[in-house]
């Protein structure tokens, strides 16, 4: 993974992310892994658990709020079903020693421990 400027063209098995400081960050990830949102599935590979729980934000009816300090910068590698992210949270944050939380299907609170 590289931090910099926008560089070349990204060729298979390689992304690029920019934050909201504008900070370019290029990387590359199994081919493999890429497009399983289509079949359903979230691969994940090295991948920071904020990033991981935002995308199942995406599949949640509710919202999910992260109140683990420093849970989201740690490192994950799996694969969810994004039919059932409720159980996808589960399993990212008991794999990170966390707790979930849930208020019916319109709130869950990841917490630690």
């Amino acid at each position: 993974m590289e931090t910099g400027t926008a560089g070349p063209p990204l060729e298979a098995g390689e992304w690029q992310r920019v934050d909201w400081k504008g900070t370019i960050e290029r990387g590359t990830t199994s081919t493999s892994a890429v497009g399983g949102w289509r079949n359903g599935t979230l691969m994940v590979e090295d991948v920071a658990v904020g990033d991981v729980i935002d995308a199942l934000n995406r599949y949640y009816r509710g919202r999910i709020i992260v109140a683990a300090p420093g849970l989201r910068d740690k490192r994950v590698t799996g694969v969810y079903d994004l039919a059932d992210p409720i159980t996808a949270l589960r399993a990212v944050a008991q794999s990170q020693g966390a707790n979930i939380y849930t208020a019916g299907s319109w709130l869950a609170v990841v917490s630690a421990r």
